[in-house]
């Protein structure tokens, strides 16, 4: 019988296609959800405070399947921790603004559902 789930792996080359597209912090967020298997909602909906670097995990009090708790790697760790030492939001990827004088200043809210599936769809 033909495999028919919709999981399909991205070769080293193609991850690097792709990812090379992406703006930060788009990147950071399609890198961490592949990293870990983390849904989109549950990567753009993280909050700093659900973080613990030092136990090494991610704990996602509202996960489809129920609260879990996701093991991270030393990249993910990194990657993590390069972006919440950029800003003091209470979220994970807060939604960057651009000021006129160019400037950029971090909202209290992460990016939409529609604006980073724009973002991914386009990569």
């Amino acid at each position: 019988m033909e495999d028919e789930t919709r999981v399909r792996w991205l070769r080293p080359e193609e991850e690097a296609v792709v990812f090379a597209t992406m703006s930060s912090p788009f990147r950071e967020i399609a890198r961490l959800a592949a990293l870990t298997l983390m849904r989109l909602q549950e990567v753009n909906r993280l909050r700093r405070e659900q973080v613990d670097l030092g136990q090494g995990v991610v704990l996602l009090p509202r996960a489809k399947g129920g609260p879990r708790a996701v093991v991270l790697n030393g990249e993910a760790i990194d990657l993590l921790r390069k972006q919440l030492d950029t800003h003091r939001s209470e979220w994970a990827f807060p939604r960057r603004m651009v000021k006129k004088d160019g400037s950029v200043v971090f909202s209290n809210e992460p990016y939409s559902r529609v604006h980073v599936g724009r973002v991914w769809r386009k990569a």
